[in-house]
């Protein structure tokens, strides 16, 4: 691989994963993924109960067609569409870093971003 289709792919991958972040059920996701352990799944249907203000089957519909394929094709989760089942996926190092570094800087962002409500759940102890 030459330099410039390395640093390509470097610039692809950051802009993979602030795309990924950009939806807060998405944020959500990875946070839930990070504060379960990584042998475990999560279940698509009590993910969909834990997003407050949003109807539980309107909100699971939006992670089936929407927010579900997109983490799944960049490789940050592992989704068994049958068993309605999540995990984390072989790319889930990449966004996870990410959202960690958000977590633990909490306390010394700006207040509005200390609010947003996809952290705001997250102990980063």
């Amino acid at each position: 691989m030459t330099r410039l289709a390395a640093e390509n792919e470097f610039e692809n991958r950051w802009d993979i994963v602030f795309k990924q972040l950009v939806a807060e059920p998405r944020r959500q996701i990875i946070v839930s993924l990070l504060a379960t352990p990584a042998e475990q799944a999560l279940s698509v249907v009590e993910l969909s109960r834990s997003m407050d203000g949003v109807p539980e089957e309107q909100f699971e519909i939006t992670l089936r067609h929407s927010h579900l394929p997109q983490l799944a094709e960049t490789g940050y989760i592992a989704w068994d569409k049958d068993r309605g089942l999540i995990e984390r996926g072989q790319q889930f190092d990449e966004i996870a870093a990410v959202v960690e570094s958000l977590l633990d800087a909490q306390a010394g962002l700006p207040e509005p971003l200390r609010d947003l409500n996809a952290f705001a759940t997250h102990d980063t102890k």
